[in-house]
């Protein structure tokens, strides 16, 4: 029986399969209110996506004092403190009102400007709520690449030069030379063409938010919600 090119490449190491899923990690230490966030990701080079990226195939999750604003429309919140429980039912409130709604809404793509065709970047762009105390944004997605088509790599012997690219990308670094070899193998073995073959390069970013108390106006007791946006660069 002939091994098909999706066949599963084993790593002996399980300190080498932590390292293939290890994402993006970065601090942040911000005031209490809402956050905008803008993640850039870069493309590995000689890749494009082969369809636009939607929204159904990102994936955030809210962690601790943090809450993820649904829709470009959402509010801060009040001007009083909110805590971890308060928000829990909040999210359950919110839920209740807009879960027939999300159901009713088909899958979008992300805005046009998603995709800057100068840079080959993806902007992906989250807004969440902070409270005092520490919490998490994960942003997670599945890319789904191919080999740009290149001219200058039709002719002679450079079908062997992409698929050793191919094996590059879908072999993580801290695997070793002989997984990449062998994945380039099996790859040279079919028949397919080099840029006709689609693979998936995850993406995980994971936000850790330090939020401090919660600031106050001079001779009074009111409590000042701020605004701040953070930008995070990744590559793949």
């Amino acid at each position: 029986m002939r091994n098909p090119v999706e066949r599963v490449y084993i790593i002996n190491r399980l300190d080498q399969i932590h390292k293939a899923h290890l994402g993006h990690i970065q601090h942040f230490s911000l005031l209490p209110g809402r956050l905008e966030i803008k993640l850039n990701v870069g493309l590995p080079a000689d890749t494009e996506l082969v369809e636009p990226l939607q929204e159904s195939s990102i994936w955030c999750q809210a962690r601790g004092p943090v809450t993820e604003v649904l829709g470009s429309g959402g509010v801060v919140g009040t001007s009083e403190k909110v805590g971890t429980t308060q928000q829990w039912y909040d999210e359950l409130d919110n839920l209740a009102f807009t879960t027939d709604e999300m159901d009713m809404e088909p899958a979008r793509d992300v805005d046009n400007d998603s995709l800057d065709t100068e840079d080959d970047k993806i902007h992906i762009s989250r807004a969440v709520n902070t409270s005092p105390g520490n919490g998490e944004v994960i942003i997670c997605a599945a890319l789904y690449l191919k080999l740009k088509l290149n001219p200058a790599l039709q002719e002679g012997n450079n079908r062997e030069k992409q698929m050793a690219r191919l094996a590059e990308l879908l072999v993580p670094e801290g695997s070793g030379k002989r997984e990449r070899s062998f994945c380039q193998h099996i790859l040279l073995k079919s028949k397919s063409v080099p840029q006709n073959l689609v693979f998936v390069k995850p993406l995980q970013v994971k936000l850790q938010i330090d939020t401090e108390d919660h600031p106050k106006a001079e001779n009074t007791k009111e409590i000042i919600l701020t605004e701040s946006r953070v930008e995070v660069n990744v590559s793949l």
